[in-house]
């Protein structure tokens, strides 16, 4: 902790003056030191917080870029095109087609279920990653939507601007 100090003659002018057993001088220390803590406290939240945007940041730089082709596009195939194509019991529900990249970004016959940049927002990614509704979760008859590392790698592609890769 850094303790401010005072030059020898005005530190001996503050301890002469007291009042009621507490000397001006230990009053105003305190005073000092406490607004010296913060201070010290305010820099090192700072730097603590520039350590960890750092430190969060560097892996997202080297990110490998997730393709819809390669990543996306076969999860759909195993769990989801069984019942989201037409004719099928989601596409007859929802209007929902996941044949192609166009079509998923289209949506349903409600509105689009993908928010580029924002996994957080979009319905699909809410949907699959099983924080809805187990009425409304998907994919249809697996309880806690897709496995884990699935819906990460939606997540990430959808962060990454859900490009048609």
């Amino acid at each position: 902790m850094h303790i401010a100090r005072f030059d020898k003659p005005r530190e001996k002018e503050l301890q002469t003056v007291s009042s009621g057993g507490y000397s001006l001088y230990s009053a105003v220390m305190r005073q000092l030191m406490s607004k010296s803590y913060e201070r010290n406290n305010m820099k090192t939240n700072i730097l603590l917080g520039g350590a960890l945007l750092t430190a969060f940041s560097l892996p997202a730089l080297g990110q490998k870029e997730i393709s819809y082709k390669n990543d996306i596009y076969p999860i759909f195939k195993d769990y989801c095109l069984s019942c989201h194509v037409p004719g099928g019991k989601g596409y007859n529900k929802s209007g929902f087609d996941l044949r192609t990249y166009q079509s998923l970004m289209k949506g349903t016959k409600f509105g689009p279920v993908i928010q580029p940049d924002s996994s957080l927002t979009s319905t699909l990614n809410v949907l699959v990653s099983g924080h809805a509704s187990p009425a409304i979760s998907m994919p249809y008859g697996i309880k806690g939507g897709l496995p884990k590392g699935k819906s990460t790698l939606m997540n990430k592609w959808v962060d990454q601007g859900a490009k048609n890769n």
